[in-house]
Parts: structure tokens; C-alpha cells; sequence
């Protein structure tokens, strides 16, 4: 029998270089989506999704959370991830690219990469460690698509900046981007804008609703605030490409 080999998640620098590295033990890697990282207490910790299903036929999706751990650069750590399983209701039949963890409270999102895309909430208080978890309904139908695509694009990433006043969602030629009012829930600011309050058109430059205009993010696949939540990247899917980064509106 051939050696079982940890799925792996990268540290890079500036130039793209790898610069640490650390090996999720236990985990597996059926179809990993998005990534995600929440401060909360002063405990930083990392989120996995492996939740893709293009042929909407898993009967679960996997969550990975840990720690993140001090890595001396060059090096690479070890860790054994808390183990989350999520079933939807009515079964398998959702295909999803797009997560975030809201820091305010600890609850968890999922984003379907479907027409229209709906919103799953996966509340703190049932995140335990080596349970499934069973979704509710959806809290929200959205109406982030590109229409200029034919398919309609839909949902492949998204971020919540730390501070959780910030959310971006990404189909391959938009940015959807909303600003959440303190104390404002996710439900209640989906719900009231389901197109965000702001919209990047990454292929024409047409801005809606920001003055002054901001500049084409381009044709991308994933999108993640830094950490001051100033600074929005994007990145398209395939090797060599072009990390971009822009000031967020």
C-alpha cells in the first residue's frame, strides 16, 4: 500500500517563492475550494473548505479549521485539523467555491456557485469537532452573477475582511462588494442588497455605484482582503498567473 500523503497548504512571499509550508494530517483533498482566516480572542485560526461538487453527488462536504501556527521561514509544521462534515437539506445538490467566517460571532458561510447563488450560515454554537452538521436553509438568495458571460458567471471566492465591516464575492469578471453597518447581521445586509452596494465590472471598467471609479481587478478566481482590510487580491486559476492587489473602496 502506497504512502498517505497529507494534503498541504503553501506560504508564499511577495515574488510567489514558497517560503513555509504545513501539512493538514488526517485531512483529505476531494475538491478544496476556498480558504479562509479569522482572528478572534487573539487566536488566529485557518479554515479549509473542501465543499466543490460540480456533480452535485457528495453526500457530505468537509471542513478543516486549526490553529495557525508559528512557521519559521523555509520551514514547514504539522497539524491535525478540527474535522467538520456539512450535509445540505434535501441532500446532495450543491456545488460551492465561496466561503467566509464572520469574526464578529464565529459563524461560518458557504456561497453556492449556482443561478441564483444561495447563502448557507453554519452558526458557531454547532461547530464541534468531528460531528456533521446539518445546514438549515438557506439565509439568502444573492443576485451576484455576471450577466455578460453566457453562462451566467457565478460565485468562485470570496472574503470577509477581520474587522467583518467588508465582504467580496468574485465570479470570474466581477467583484461584488458590500459594506456592513456595525452591529448589522450578514442575513440582514445580504438580504436588503443581494448585489452588494457596489459592483466591479472586471471586463468592461464599468463601475456602478463608486465614485471615484476604481481600477479593473481583471479576470480572476479567488479574492482575499489583507489583513488591515485596505487591500483587496484577486487571482485568476492556472499556474503563473498574476497576483493582483488593489485599495479597497
Amino acid at each position: 500500500m502506497g504512502e498517505v500523503v497529507s494534503p498541504t497548504l503553501y506560504g508564499v512571499d511577495a515574488s510567489g517563492a514558497t517560503v513555509s509550508t504545513i501539512d493538514l494530517n488526517g485531512a483529505t483533498d476531494i475538491d478544496w475550494e476556498d480558504i479562509d482566516e479569522v482572528t478572534m480572542g487573539g487566536v488566529n485560526t485557518i479554515w479549509v473548505a473542501d465543499v466543490g461538487d460540480n456533480p452535485k453527488a457528495r453526500p457530505n462536504v468537509q471542513l478543516y479549521r486549526f490553529v495557525e501556527p508559528v512557521v519559521t521561514a523555509g520551514q514547514g509544521v504539522s497539524v491535525a485539523p478540527d474535522v467538520f462534515n456539512l450535509t445540505y437539506p434535501g441532500g446532495a445538490k450543491h456545488n460551492v467555491e465561496t466561503s467566509f467566517v464572520d469574526p464578529t460571532n464565529g459563524d461560518y458561510y458557504l456561497v453556492t456557485k449556482e443561478v441564483p447563488p444561495l447563502v448557507f450560515r453554519v452558526p458557531a454554537a454547532s461547530l464541534v469537532a468531528g460531528t456533521t452538521i446539518a445546514l438549515s436553509a438557506p439565509i439568502a438568495t444573492l443576485d451576484a452573477l455576471d450577466p455578460n458571460s453566457n453562462p451566467a458567471g457565478k460565485p468562485t471566492g470570496g472574503d470577509l475582511s477581520n474587522d467583518g465591516s467588508l465582504l467580496a464575492i468574485k465570479t470570474l469578471d466581477r467583484t461584488f462588494m458590500w459594506h456592513r453597518s456595525p452591529g448589522q447581521t450578514i442575513q440582514a445586509m445580504l438580504r436588503a442588497k443581494p448585489a452588494g452596494d457596489c459592483i466591479y465590472d472586471d471586463v468592461a471598467t464599468a463601475q456602478q455605484g463608486m465614485t471615484p471609479t476604481p481600477p479593473d481587478l481583471g479576470h480572476g478566481e479567488a479574492i482575499a482582503f489583507t489583513a488591515d482590510g485596505r487591500q483587496v487580491a484577486t487571482i485568476a486559476e492556472g499556474g503563473r498567473t498574476p497576483l493582483r492587489i488593489f485599495r479597497t473602496p
